[in-house]
């Protein structure tokens, strides 16, 4: 799980375009700057979680940068980094249950009319992910267990 605290990726990105921003080495570059080196096969095929339990992982996913909503799903075990953020992506990916909309976008009229244009006004064209600021772009950070209710959240933000 030390992993997942590592991890650069925008959520909107394929999975495969992760970072490891821990294991960052210094190339012959500017003074001062940094190579953030993409995961490794074996970071992607790291268990996050094993087998040993027959339950499945709950998932809960916040739908907006206020986290005032959130939707959960189950992933089966055993789960990997790629499994892991291979479903985060794909859930993000979802056309936004029409039902959901106000209270993912609330009171910010102004993103919703953002992501309107971009969609051309189609609601039908709303995604997951459309509930966060694209300025800056929503990236991957981590996740956070939940003890009240056993569920795993994923973490949003910019950093």
């Amino acid at each position: 799980m030390e992993l997942l605290n590592d991890i650069q990726w925008y959520i909107r990105s394929d999975p495969k375009t992760a970072l490891n921003k821990e294991n960052m080495y210094k190339k012959k570059l500017k003074k001062n700057e940094h190579y953030i080196r993409p995961l490794t096969k074996n970071e992607f095929d790291m268990v996050v979680f094993d087998d040993s339990s027959k339950e499945n992982v709950k998932i809960s996913f916040p739908l907006n940068d206020d986290y005032t909503f959130y939707i959960t799903r189950e992933i089966h075990r055993p789960v990997t980094v790629e499994k892991l953020l291979t479903f985060i992506y794909n859930f993000y990916q979802e056309p936004l249950d029409g039902k959901n909309m106000e209270a993912v976008f609330g009171e910010n009229d102004d993103l919703k009319e953002m992501v309107l244009k971009e969609y051309d006004g189609d609601i039908r064209q709303i995604k997951n992910c459309d509930g966060f600021d694209p300025d800056p772009a929503p990236d991957f950070c981590g996740l956070s267990y939940d003890e009240p209710t056993g569920e795993y959240v994923v973490g949003i933000g910019p950093e």
